[in-house]
């Protein structure tokens, strides 16, 4: 009889406040990305040694998209509101 005047609780979920997705930082990763996968086609499709050699310094873009993804990261590993150490 005791486990009939019991109620269940209902169930309350937490939701978490959601950081705003920056449309800017996606356009630009795009950006970055695009003429990376471009370049790589590009290899088999031409032998024009002055488009190779244009198309294939890709390592100043990889090295943006590497810096932007990390940012990108970073921004959705953190929570809103906390801050540590000093406040």
């Amino acid at each position: 009889m005791a486990n009939e005047s019991k109620q269940e609780q209902p169930q309350t979920a937490v939701v978490k406040a959601k950081k705003p997705r920056i449309d800017a930082v996606d356009g630009c990763r795009f950006a970055l990305v695009f003429p990376i996968v471009v370049a790589h086609f590009a290899r088999f499709g031409t032998k024009n040694p002055t488009l190779l050699k244009l198309l294939t310094q890709e390592n100043v873009l990889v090295g943006g998209f590497f810096v932007i993804s990390g940012y990108v990261s970073a921004y959705t590993s953190t929570e809103l509101g906390k801050r540590s150490a000093d406040e």
